[in-house]
C-alpha cells in the first residue's frame, strides 16, 4: 500500500493557471516535482457552459451548382454559435444557407423521422468535408451527387458533450489511436447543459509513468470526438502523482 507521504496533490484551477485560456490551461510547478512513477485525476469539477454549436463543430462546405447557367462554386457556411435544439435549427440553418451561399435553399426538420432535410428551389449540390464541421450533430455525409434535396444520412444530435476528456503530453496518458492525444481522465457527461459536471476517484490505482519530472502542467479539454471544448467558465481539476 502506498504510504501517504510517497503522494503529492496538485489542486489545478483555471483562474490561477499561467494563461487565460479555459480551454487549454497552463500551469507552472514550482519546485519540480520529480522521481514520478505514476499519477491518477483524484477529481474534477467542470461547469457545463460549452455551446452545443461552437467554433470546433459550426462549418458546412457546400458544392453547388446553379441551374440557369451551370456556373459551380463551393461555399463555406457558418452556423452562429449557440445552443439549439429541433425547434430552431431548421430557420438557423435555413438563415445560414440563404446568406452566406448561392442557392435559394430550405432546412427542415422532421419530428417523424428525427432527420435534417436539405433543399434548393435554385440548384443542385451537395456537402463537402470540412475541417470544424456540424456534420455529426447534423447528421449530415459527405458525398459527390449532385442532388436537388438531401435527407441527413443519421439522426440530428444536439444533445452537447456526451464525455470530457483531460489531455496532456506533460504526463504519459492513455494513446487514443488515430488522434494525437494522450488522455489522462475521461468523464461520462450525465448532467444537462449549464449543470456542473463532477468526478471523483477514490480507487488506489495509478497510471504508471514514464515522464518522471515536470515543472509545468498543460492540459486540453476534448470532447467525444477529440474535438477541443470550448468553456466559458473556470474549472478545476485535482491530480495526484506518486513519487519514489
Amino acid at each position: 500500500m502506498d504510504k501517504q507521504n510517497s503522494i503529492k496533490s496538485l489542486q489545478l484551477n483555471t483562474i490561477f493557471a499561467d494563461n487565460t485560456d479555459l480551454s487549454n490551461p497552463v500551469w507552472t510547478i514550482q519546485p519540480n516535482i520529480n522521481a514520478i512513477e505514476g499519477f491518477k485525476v483524484k477529481n474534477v469539477c467542470i461547469p457545463l457552459t460549452s455551446y452545443n454549436i461552437d467554433t470546433y463543430n459550426n462549418k458546412i462546405s457546400i458544392f453547388e451548382k446553379i441551374t440557369s447557367n451551370s456556373n459551380t462554386q463551393s461555399n463555406v457556411v457558418t452556423i452562429p454559435i449557440g445552443n439549439y435544439n429541433s425547434l430552431n435549427i431548421g430557420g438557423a440553418l435555413t438563415t445560414a444557407l440563404n446568406s452566406q451561399g448561392t442557392l435559394n435553399m430550405t432546412c427542415n426538420f422532421s419530428t417523424l423521422s428525427n432527420l435534417l432535410n436539405f433543399n434548393s428551389t435554385t440548384g443542385t449540390f451537395y456537402f463537402q468535408p470540412i475541417t470544424n464541421h456540424a456534420y455529426y450533430e447534423l447528421g449530415i455525409t459527405s458525398g459527390t451527387n449532385l442532388v436537388t434535396s438531401y435527407t441527413a444520412a443519421n439522426c440530428l444530435d444536439l444533445s452537447g458533450i456526451k464525455l470530457l476528456n483531460l489531455q496532456t503530453n506533460s504526463l504519459d496518458g492513455t494513446d487514443i489511436v488515430g488522434n494525437n492525444n494522450r488522455i489522462i481522465c475521461s468523464i461520462p457527461v450525465e448532467e444537462s447543459v449549464n449543470t456542473i459536471s463532477t468526478f471523483t476517484d477514490d480507487s488506489g490505482d495509478y497510471i504508471d509513468s514514464n515522464i518522471h519530472s515536470i515543472s509545468q502542467i498543460s492540459v486540453n479539454l476534448k470532447d467525444q470526438y477529440y474535438r477541443d471544448v470550448v468553456t466559458r467558465n473556470h474549472w478545476s481539476f485535482t491530480l495526484n502523482l506518486k513519487v519514489d
